[in-house]
């Protein structure tokens, strides 16, 4: 294609780009969740937040529009817009806001490393699978995994369906426990008997759980097994103290945080072993309402029990509903301090937000903080 249809194919999207922002920034948007969708809970993702430097908006949608525009068959462009063009939105994950550095970084491929849902989502997930399946009997089972394309658990009773952490266990009359984990892409969708199906295609399908009067269908499950339900602990045993569980320890979620003095408090956080739950989202709200810089060692934060009191105070107060919220405010752009903020001003100082990914090498993590309101580590 021409450089000069190529610009002009850019100069496009541009401005369906800029009336989508003009549109939101007129009337909001908001994460819906539908009453039949569990789990289903998409962040923006680094990408995207960077580029237009915005939290909480209407993510299905703008995700859309972002890759509709990066589209070769909506567009016929292969991603050939100007470095002019590109450097009017920041460069993914810098917080001086510059421009990209070229416009293959600014639409490439988005990594979904932040949809994992965190603790309250996945809670408020088996309360509701809970209340359609627990104490019937199922009528229809159908897996679509190789290891467990053979089992039938039609006539099988649910005794209940609960989570400990970010898992999902369906405890079942025959002694056995079917668990599963959203992960990134994993959703159950609860469906009256007779409705049609609207997760997504049917090749994304891997489980099909029905009683007579619901289709408890599951989408894109990364895992799905069966295990006898007196061996639970070879699947959820390394998990540490289940934050919103009946068997809360605190005592012992900051032993265990505290056994690591020289890890990086944003890293402990996170540590499923340490305490079951906590996501990005909490980590760094919980870290800027405490001041804590999420690169201080664990030895220098002097507040650890009540930090992690915090952090389970927390997912109680949004357990019940869809928005996650630590300021108190639902609406829309509200929600948070400082996750998912880059570049906007601190709701306490004005400073610039910034942000980095925090963890180990292929275990990195988005991590959101105040530089003014988190002095960083020896400070």
């Amino acid at each position: 294609m021409p450089d000069a249809e190529c610009q002009g194919h850019g100069r496009d999207i541009l401005r369906l780009l800029d009336s989508y922002l003009r549109y939101m920034d007129n009337y909001g948007g908001s994460y819906r969740d539908d009453d039949d969708t569990l789990g289903d809970f998409r962040p923006l993702d680094l990408r995207e937040t960077a580029l237009m430097g915005f939290g909480h908006r209407n993510e299905r949608s703008f995700d859309g529009v972002m890759r509709m525009a990066a589209s070769q068959a909506a567009y016929g462009i292969d991603h050939e817009l100007t470095d002019a063009d590109c450097s009017r939105w920041p460069r993914p994950g810098d917080p001086s806001g510059r421009g990209s550095r070229s416009c293959s970084e600014l639409f490439r491929p988005a990594r979904h490393n932040e949809a994992v849902p965190e603790g309250d989502t996945v809670w408020r997930a088996c309360q509701r699978l809970n209340d359609v399946l627990a104490g019937r009997v199922l009528t229809r089972s159908e897996f679509r995994v190789p290891s467990l394309a053979a089992t039938d658990l039609t006539g099988v009773g649910v005794r209940e369906v609960t989570s400990r952490g970010k898992h999902q266990l369906f405890r079942l009359s025959n002694e056995l426990t079917l668990h599963t984990h959203f992960r990134m892409d994993g959703v159950w969708k609860i469906f009256p008997r007779g409705r049609r199906w609207s997760g997504g295609p049917a090749f994304e399908i891997r489980a099909v759980l029905a009683t007579d009067d619901h289709d408890v269908v599951g989408y894109r499950l990364p895992v799905i097994e069966l295990v006898p339900t007196a061996s639970e602990d070879a699947v959820i045993g390394h998990l540490g103290p289940d934050l919103l569980g009946p068997d809360w320890d605190l005592d012992e979620a900051v032993r265990r945080i505290a056994a690591q003095p020289d890890r990086t408090i944003g890293e402990a956080l996170l540590d499923q072993r340490n305490l079951a739950g906590l996501g990005t989202f909490y980590r760094a709200e919980l870290l800027f309402l405490h001041g804590v810089h999420p690169r201080k060692q664990v030895r220098e934060v002097r507040n650890l029990r009540r930090v992690v009191q915090r952090g389970q105070l927390l997912l109680q107060a949004n357990r019940w509903r869809p928005e996650q919220s630590t300021t108190g405010d639902l609406r829309p752009g509200r929600r948070a301090y400082v996750y998912q903020r880059l570049g906007q001003p601190c709701r306490r100082c004005g400073t610039p937000i910034r942000f980095e990914e925090l963890g180990p090498p292929g275990e990195e993590r988005h991590s959101y903080w105040c530089p003014h309101c988190q002095p960083g580590p020896g400070a």
